[in-house]
C-alpha cells in the first residue's frame, strides 16, 4: 500500500509532442491519368480498364510513364507514351532485360484507332528478375508502350489479370 502511495506521488515526464506533419504541396502540375468509373483515363485521351486491386501511381501530365499499376505478386503493368516517329513501331531499349522477341501484327482487337501493333519480349539478364511482355501502338501522333513486368513464375496469373486492360484500351476521346 505504501510503495502504491510513493509510486503515485513520482512526477512522471510529460509525454513527447505529437509531431505536426505538413500537409504535402499540391502536385506541381495535374496527373497523367484520373480514374473514372472502371477506367483509367490519360489526360491525352487514351483509355482503360483498371485492374482490381491494384496500386496505382500516375505520373505527371507532361511525362512519358502515364501509370503504373502494381498487382499482388509482384506483378507490374506500365503504361508509357511517347512522340510518334516514322520508324517501325518497336519498344524502347530497357536496363536489365534483351528484346528477344519483336513482331508486327498489325491491328489487333481492343486497340482502336491503330494503323499498326507489335509485340515484344524482353528476356531479364539477371535470374529471379521479371521478363517484360510488351504491346505497342501507335494513336495519332503518340506511341504507347503497354508492358507488363512479371516475375518468374507469375506469368498466367499476369496475363489473367490484365487481359481487361489489353482489350480495352482505346485511343482517341
Amino acid at each position: 500500500m505504501i510503495l502504491a502511495l510513493l509510486a503515485s506521488c513520482i512526477q512522471r515526464a510529460a509525454p513527447p509532442p505529437i509531431p505536426v506533419v505538413a500537409t504535402p504541396p499540391p502536385p506541381s502540375e495535374p496527373l497523367a491519368v484520373t480514374t473514372v468509373g472502371e477506367d483509367r483515363v490519360d489526360a491525352l485521351g487514351v483509355r482503360w480498364r483498371a485492374l482490381p486491386g491494384a496500386t496505382v501511381e500516375s505520373g505527371p501530365a507532361s511525362g512519358n510513364l502515364r501509370s503504373r499499376e502494381r498487382l499482388a505478386e509482384g506483378v507490374v503493368w506500365e503504361v508509357w507514351t511517347f512522340p510518334a516517329t516514322s520508324s517501325p513501331l518497336a519498344p524502347r531499349p530497357r536496363t536489365g532485360c534483351t528484346w528477344d522477341f519483336v513482331d508486327t501484327v498489325g491491328r489487333a482487337r481492343g486497340l482502336t484507332h491503330t494503323a499498326t501493333l507489335a509485340v515484344a519480349t524482353c528476356e531479364p539478364d539477371t535470374p529471379n528478375t521479371p521478363r517484360v511482355l510488351g504491346w505497342y501502338a501507335r494513336c495519332d501522333d503518340r506511341a504507347w508502350h503497354l508492358e507488363l513486368l512479371t516475375p518468374l513464375g507469375t506469368l498466367g496469373y499476369a496475363l489473367d489479370a490484365t487481359q481487361a486492360a489489353r482489350d480495352s484500351f482505346r485511343c482517341g476521346r
